[in-house]
């Protein structure tokens, strides 16, 4: 697994990376993880630490977690009891939902762009954004259920994907009220 420590405006010194490789080999070991790649991310905040944690554990599951406290290890320790908690919930979900199940996932590619709205703010005679990369993203087929699970794992504020039942572009968001919303085109009320 390839780590990647940094910090915004804080030196990370060797006792906070040795703490973060140790925690992440606990994590891992306990929850049987094989993450590609883990980043985190150390921000001075007022008298506060933030602590985020990315962690990207397989094809289109990424995990993420974000921690607070008046001390680097502490707000890391915070980051880590958040995601431990969302992967308890994670784990307990797939093996009430998975019993008697294939799990195995389909994806679809789909071009990705993004987009600077900012970038000519002095200068507002054309309405279109430039875009700043074109990448690709892939888009997985899963029932519901399954994308309200990618979705709280990720923390990601929405997840596009195929529905299972029907082939149709589905997309799950996390709602401002805490509850997640489910935009469902293809369905249609008799």
């Amino acid at each position: 697994m390839q780590v990647s420590i940094s910090g915004i405006h804080v030196d990370t010194g060797d006792a906070f990376r040795t703490h973060v490789h140790q925690a992440l080999a606990t994590l891992n070991d306990r929850y049987q993880l094989q993450p590609i790649e883990a980043t985190i991310n150390l921000t001075k905040e007022g008298y506060e630490f933030r602590s985020d944690i990315t962690a990207h554990l397989g094809r289109g599951v990424i995990m993420r977690g974000q921690g607070f406290a008046k001390d680097a290890h502490a707000s890391f320790d915070d980051a880590i009891s958040t995601i431990v908690k969302r992967l308890k919930r994670h784990k307990k979900r797939l093996s009430d939902h998975h019993k008697g199940r294939d799990i195995s996932h389909k994806y679809s590619k789909a071009p990705y762009y993004v987009l600077n709205p900012h970038e000519n703010d002095e200068e507002v005679s054309s309405h279109a954004s430039p875009v700043i990369a074109e990448l690709e993203a892939e888009i997985p087929t899963l029932t519901v259920s399954e994308a309200v699970l990618r979705l709280d794992l990720s923390q990601e504020p929405a997840m596009l994907f195929h529905n299972h039942s029907h082939g149709g572009l589905n997309m799950v968001y996390q709602r401002s009220d805490g509850n997640i919303g489910w935009v469902d085109p293809q369905y249609e009320k008799n």
